[in-house]
């Protein structure tokens, strides 16, 4: 049984490596929402200041006061230059994935809740 598992889990990885299952997903305007701990949304409201570059000081302080802040940079700094995956086995699901903006609005809801 493991090995009809294996050998259809590897022959359905290379259909999608080999692109035969085109991607249905927009490109979200190269842009990701993803909430991050921050403490500086606390000590001031200064949006030039609180949107520079996350120091490791400013990211374990936010997780320690459970504070966070939603940024939406572009892809490639999200990604810091590597490759961008998006799983295909996405449109296979019942459950369809949420849309981008569906994402960032419950993405806000849990700013300063502890999951």
């Amino acid at each position: 049984m493991l090995q009809l598992f294996t050998f259809l889990l590897e022959k359905f990885s290379l259909l999608f490596n080999f692109k035969l299952f085109g991607s249905s997903w927009s490109d979200g305007d190269n842009k990701v929402a993803h909430l991050i701990p921050d403490i500086l949304p606390v000590l001031t409201l200064d949006r030039k200041l609180i949107g520079s570059v996350i120091t490791n000081t400013r990211l374990i302080f936010g997780v320690i006061c459970r504070c966070a802040t939603v940024r939406v940079d572009t892809l490639e700094d999200f990604a810091y230059g590597s490759n961008i995956l998006v799983n295909p086995m996405d449109k296979f699901m019942k459950e369809q994935a949420l849309a981008n903006e569906d994402v960032a609005k419950r993405a806000e809801k849990h700013i300063g809740a502890s999951l």
